[in-house]
């Protein structure tokens, strides 16, 4: 039997199993021989040999039968791990063919429902014991309902991210990610940058926000030129600088323009905005707020769509200071996207929300669900801080998946933090990562969270926005 579809149905079963009951089986003797036995047969002949899956399967209340079930998933997910993606030697090409499988269609598993992929983080809890099926496992198992919308791309070896320099282990369960170079630009240098529209409709009253195409368009090439120098092999753009004729004109910038040789800039979030270019149209005359992800080359690797638009309340409009939409509150006039990306990569699985989807629980569902890595978060707003709303909402995915989150923002609203907040340059980077090593107590904001706000002084708005803010992410 194919051995990750196999996986996949020993998995659905012992999910129904407590927690408690599968770490303790998981230790017998009689569990731990059948983790090798069938590890050892798998390996040489790449699938499951007839005999190790019942012809039915067991009752929740035939204990022995579900222990039998539980060492023949735990030998699959050690023959399994070879072949990862992120091994660089496969050393049992019976098993190359789940390789090439998961390359092709984002899955390990073929006959079974849902998807079944490598485990690439860990929830960051202090806890040593394992509490669930998924805590024995190194792959990580998509049910259906949530694969229908969930898409992982894996991204070409040419690609992908650069060598990086490796993390040496203190975890024996899973290999550390490298940290990533990234650098930030804000892109938007004040509020003369955005196009603010009121809409009123019978279905009530709404709003656009899009970039003033002719003041965006002369900061591209200076803003290439600064990633290009960073060091940074990930550049990251906020919310609302890019449309359909910005969009096609970093694309062209960065054909026109080679990378420098000391250049590592690989890939570039280039922001969000009204695109029905790149993506594909909807089915309404609303455009959806879309994030676009392209090689340094120009090529589009991935695009999301947000989920959920923001409501901007009249006291926001007023505090914030945007005057064109009335001080009425007013919800943004977006198509609404139906689908998490993510994309695999060689050092992670990376993903995308867009500003109010990272606080919206069914977005943070899928992003756990989904083993994600790295979260890439563009937002429009006000001056961010360490304890704001986009921190603690990352919180969440760190604790709960290991999930490394870098919130990217503009200075269209906020140059500077406000007084009352301790005034100084408004940090537009803001990285919520899980510190290395595993934890002893439980983690609060302060061991997560790191600002980055520009690192010159006495500069223009202009200036500012195309100064990158560096950080290892």
């Amino acid at each position: 039997m194919d051995p990750a579809d196999a996986y996949v149905e020993l998995y659905d079963l012992l999910t129904l199993c407590s927690g408690s009951s599968l770490a303790d089986w998981s230790r017998e003797d009689e569990t731990l021989a059948l983790i090798d036995q069938v590890c050892c047969e798998v390996l040489a002949q790449g699938e499951l040999p007839d005999g190790w899956m019942p012809a039915e399967l067991p009752q929740q209340s035939d204990q022995p039968a579900l222990r039998r079930c539980l060492g023949i998933l735990l030998g699959l997910d050690s023959a399994l791990d070879s072949a990862a993606l992120e091994t660089d030697v496969l050393p049992y090409d019976e098993l190359r063919y789940l390789r090439y499988r998961m390359r092709l269609h984002g899955r390990l598993n073929q006959a079974t429902s849902g998807s079944l992929v490598v485990r690439r983080a860990r929830p960051f809890r202090p806890s040593t014991a394992a509490q669930n099926l998924a805590d024995l496992l190194s792959f990580i198992r998509i049910p259906s309902h949530v694969s229908a919308r969930v898409q992982i791309h894996v991204v070409t070896s040419v690609n992908d991210l650069p060598d990086l320099e490796p993390v040496i282990s203190t975890d024996p369960e899973l290999e550390p990610l490298p940290p990533i170079p990234v650098a930030q630009m804000p892109m938007l240098a004040d509020g003369e940058d955005l196009v603010w529209e009121k809409l009123d409709r019978p279905a009530g009253q709404f709003y656009t926000v899009a970039p003033k195409t002719t003041r965006l368009r002369e900061r591209i090439l200076d803003a290439l030129t600064a990633l290009d120098d960073s060091d940074a092999v990930l550049g990251l753009l906020p919310e609302a600088c890019i449309d359909d004729s910005l969009a096609r004109e970093w694309q062209e910038v960065l054909r026109n323009h080679p990378p420098p040789s000391h250049s590592r800039l690989t890939w570039l979030l280039i922001g969000t905005g009204p695109l029905t270019r790149s993506g594909g149209l909807g089915l309404t005359d609303r455009r959806p707020n879309r994030a676009v992800l392209l090689t340094r080359a120009g090529k589009v690797l991935m695009t999301q769509d947000k989920q959920h638009g923001f409501t901007f309340t009249a006291g926001q409009q007023q505090t914030y200071g945007v005057t064109a939409l009335g001080h009425t509150t007013r919800d943004e006039h977006i198509d609404s996207g139906t689908d998490f990306r993510a994309l695999e990569s060689r050092y992670g699985r990376f993903g995308l929300n867009i500003c109010e989807d990272l606080g919206r629980h069914d977005v943070q569902s899928d992003v756990i669900a989904s083993g994600v890595t790295h979260l890439m978060v563009p937002v429009l707003a006000a001056a961010m801080h360490d304890k704001g709303w986009q921190a603690q909402a990352a919180q969440t995915l760190v604790i709960e998946a290991g999930t490394a989150v870098a919130v990217t923002n503009g200075l269209a609203i906020n140059r500077y933090v406000p007084a009352t907040y301790g005034g100084g340059p408004a940090p537009t980077l803001v990285a919520i990562k899980a510190p290395t090593g595993h934890p002893t107590e439980y983690p609060g904001l302060s061991d997560m969270v790191r600002e980055y706000a520009c690192p010159k002084t006495a500069i223009s708005a202009k200036q500012d926005a195309l100064t990158p803010r560096t950080a290892d992410w």
